[in-house]
């Protein structure tokens, strides 16, 4: 799920059409609109957020439909800089809201069981404004069947 406010999705620096064929996997889009009450697609598998930093104002409505969505046994895959971010030049977000906790993450996902949950710092090498030790909040969470 992405949302939709113009985010592009790029994979190894070539913008990915929906659907498309990457490593014999077939990966499908879809545009989520948090105000919706029902997705505009079926279940799906995986709901994959790799930097997409939202407001909480939209995270409080875009995450419920993302849970709600995932079939049974689905995962999510999450990764976004993590408020300690702010103490680096390294890219991400200047407003905290947008930055994400461990907590935050637990309040946000609270009927996803957690595979996985940490901070940490890692090496970033995203292009000019995003290069150098960055801090991260990582989370795996399974829908339960």
């Amino acid at each position: 799920l992405v949302p939709s406010d113009g985010l592009l999705l790029r994979l190894a620096g070539q913008r990915i059409h929906p659907p498309d064929v990457v490593g014999g996997a077939v990966l499908a889009f879809a545009v989520a609109d948090p105000h919706r009450r029902r997705a505009p697609f079926a279940a799906p598998d995986w709901s994959i957020s790799i930097s997409a930093h939202l407001p909480s104002t939209i995270r409080k409505k875009l995450y419920p439909l993302v849970e709600r969505c995932l079939k049974p046994g689905g995962i999510m895959l999450f990764e976004a800089y993590s408020e300690d971010q702010l103490l680096r030049n390294t890219g991400g977000p200047k407003d905290p809201d947008m930055l994400m906790t461990l907590v935050k993450i637990e309040n946000e996902f609270p009927n996803l069981e957690t595979v996985l949950l940490r901070e940490l710092e890692r090496e970033v090498r995203e292009g000019t404004y995003h290069t150098g030790v960055a801090s991260v909040v990582q989370f795996i969470g399974l829908k339960k069947a």
